[in-house]
Parts: structure tokens; C-alpha cells; sequence
């Protein structure tokens, strides 16, 4: 059997430690996997989690299933059998370390658990490594990039099969097929597939229903790679576009390259995500806007930073940020257009 070896980033574990110094958190516990994967390459099965002391000592606690033979001389490894063993551990190395003030990354049912238990204070909503997460490096970037290549390999035999005839189920299956066979490990997310009505759906499941001539076509997918994620959509008509078709089509794209111009270091998120909106209002869409201009892309398909008017957050070199203008006119038809964007210290660089 093969050895899990448990191998911290010392950069990104020093970084952490050196912002928990500076608060009153004694220890952070992480559920998230990206998160544990970010700091440890672990991508476990099953439950898992990932403390962290003040000092940057490690601890992981998880099944026997996944740490049966595990290998590691900088991280200490708690195997339990399941969650009662598992949280048993985790609560006697608090108390032998005398923590009294403890967060957790994301409010869970584990979280709930410890806050029961006396003697030290159990928080929830940690966002700490979710930021670091927010700003990739240079082997992040390279691998994001890989996989913002094989979204663009499931999009070309995507768009080749769309025609009369064909189905939403067929479209979806032949881009899920490319990306693996080029190399993805899988799909980022469900491809999403809409066509006609359905195309007016945000996140359209792929049916069974057939494309037919004159309809506009919106295709959603991504692919993950070494759990990396990319992300893209494209708005396709079976013929030529006309009348509100046209219309829609030109309003999203209006505020796509509106907002992709604008993408650069020192810019808030929120001024991009105004941007869009005031394109988009002033085609006479306002009614069919349904979501923010983007999202963070990273180890989740969905992450720092928000593109929304209502985001604090501001663009730095290293954010990989989706551009998505989307126009949804409901039971009528719907437009999207997205690439994932990597942030420049120049500007921007188009990964999909």
C-alpha cells in the first residue's frame, strides 16, 4: 500500500503563523479540503481536518481510511475511526495545549461539537487562508492555466456539436469527453447547457430537449486539473440572431469587453460590477440581471474575490477573477458570456 505523505508548504504555513501571532486565535482549525490541500497537498476522502497553533505547528486529524500508512516528520497525524474518535482527539490536543481561543474556517456541524466542550472558545467564519488562496503564485498560475486550456478543448467540441436536432445531454457529453481525454482528472462543476427557453436559466441541468433553428445556446463548463479550476461560457446561435436575440447578444458583449478593459491591479471590484450593471440598464436589461459580474477561481470553482457591486474587495496582481455578463429574460431566453482572467501587475492576461 502507498504511504500518504503529508507535506506542508513551508512558505504558506510561515505566512499563516505569522498572521495568527498577531491576533488572539490560539489555535485555527481547518475543515475546508482546499484549504487542508493548500497547505499540506493532502486532498483526503474522507473527514479531515487540519489544526494550526500560533507557532505553525501542524496537526491532522482524520480517518483510518485515508491515514492507514501515512509518512510525515513535520505533521502530526491523528487517526480515529470516525467523527467521535476523530473530535476526541482533536479536544485532548487542545486541552494538553492549553488553548483557550479557538476558530474554525467554516461554521459545520464539527464546529457546533467542539463549541460544547469546556474549557476553551470555539468560533466559526475564519476566513484567513481563504485570502491567502485569493492571490496565486506562480505554480498556481501555470496550473490554472493548463486547466483554463482544457475548458477551452471542452468549449470548441462543445460549440461543434451545437446544430439543429442535437440535444442539450449531447452538447454536454461531448465537451466533458475532450477535457478528459486531453487530460483533465474531471469537470470543474455540472456542465451546464440551455437552449431556447432554458437558455434564460442560469445554471440549466442539460435535458433531452432538441436545439432548433433560431435559438440561442448557452454553454457553462470548466475543467479541474490537479484541483484546479477553470471556468468559461459562450452564447451560441443556431442561425443568425435577430430581433431581441441580436439585442440580448450585443448588451452582454457590450459589457463584457466594457468590464474585461477594466480588469487591473488597484481596482475595486465593486466599480467593475457597477460597470456592467450600468451597460447592461442601459440596453433596457436591468430586469435581467440575476448575478454579479464574477468570482474568484482557484481550488474552489467559487472563491475570493466577489465581482459584485456590493464587494469590498479590490483586484491585486495574482487574483484569478471570472468576467460573466449575464442577461436572463425569464421563460424567454438568456445570454452569458465568461473567461477566467488572470490579474496582472500590468493588467490582465485572458486564461480562457
Amino acid at each position: 500500500m502507498q504511504l500518504v505523505r503529508v507535506r506542508p508548504n513551508e512558505r504558506r504555513v510561515r505566512g499563516l503563523a505569522a498572521q495568527l501571532e498577531k491576533t488572539s486565535i490560539d489555535r485555527l482549525i481547518l475543515t475546508s479540503r482546499s484549504n487542508l490541500f493548500y497547505l499540506t497537498s493532502l486532498w483526503p476522502i474522507g473527514q479531515t481536518f487540519l489544526s494550526i497553533s500560533r507557532s505553525g505547528q501542524l496537526e491532522v486529524f482524520g480517518s483510518r481510511l485515508d491515514f492507514f500508512l501515512t509518512e510525515s516528520d513535520e505533521v502530526k497525524v491523528f487517526a480515529g475511526r470516525g467523527e467521535a474518535d476523530i473530535l476526541e482527539s482533536m479536544k485532548r490536543s487542545i486541552a494538553a495545549a492549553e488553548d483557550k481561543y479557538v476558530e474554525v474556517d467554516h461554521p459545520s456541524t464539527v464546529s457546533e461539537k467542539l463549541r460544547a466542550s469546556p474549557g476553551f472558545a470555539i468560533v466559526p467564519g475564519n476566513r484567513m487562508v481563504e485570502r491567502m488562496r485569493s492571490a496565486k503564485d506562480e505554480q498556481e498560475v501555470e496550473c490554472l492555466k493548463r486547466s483554463a486550456e482544457l475548458a477551452k478543448e471542452g468549449m470548441k467540441a462543445a460549440l461543434e456539436e451545437i446544430r439543429e436536432g442535437v440535444t442539450e445531454r449531447e452538447v454536454a457529453r461531448a465537451a466533458h469527453i475532450a477535457m478528459v481525454d486531453k487530460g483533465a482528472e474531471e469537470t470543474a462543476f455540472e456542465i451546464s447547457v440551455g437552449s431556447g427557453w432554458r437558455s434564460s436559466l442560469p445554471h440549466a441541468i442539460p435535458t433531452d430537449k432538441e436545439m432548433e433553428r433560431g435559438e440561442l445556446v448557452v454553454v457553462d463548463l470548466g475543467a479541474d486539473l490537479e484541483h484546479y479550476k477553470s471556468d468559461m461560457t459562450r452564447t451560441q446561435a443556431i442561425g443568425s440572431p435577430e430581433g431581441q436575440g441580436r439585442k440580448l447578444l450585443d448588451a452582454v458583449m457590450a459589457a463584457y469587453d466594457a468590464c474585461l478593459g477594466g480588469v487591473a491591479p488597484d481596482v475595486k471590484a465593486s466599480d467593475l460590477a457597477s460597470k456592467c450593471d450600468s451597460v447592461l440598464t442601459s440596453a433596457g436589461f436591468s430586469e435581467g440581471i440575476l448575478h454579479g459580474l464574477g468570482h474568484g477561481v482557484g481550488l474552489d470553482i467559487h472563491e475570493e474575490p466577489t465581482l459584485s457591486t456590493k464587494s469590498a474587495d479590490t483586484l491585486i496582481a495574482g487574483h484569478v477573477v471570472t468576467i460573466e455578463p449575464g442577461v436572463y429574460l425569464r421563460g424567454i431566453m438568456g445570454a452569458r458570456w465568461e473567461n477566467t482572467v488572470l490579474v496582472t501587475k500590468a493588467g490582465h492576461e485572458v486564461l480562457t
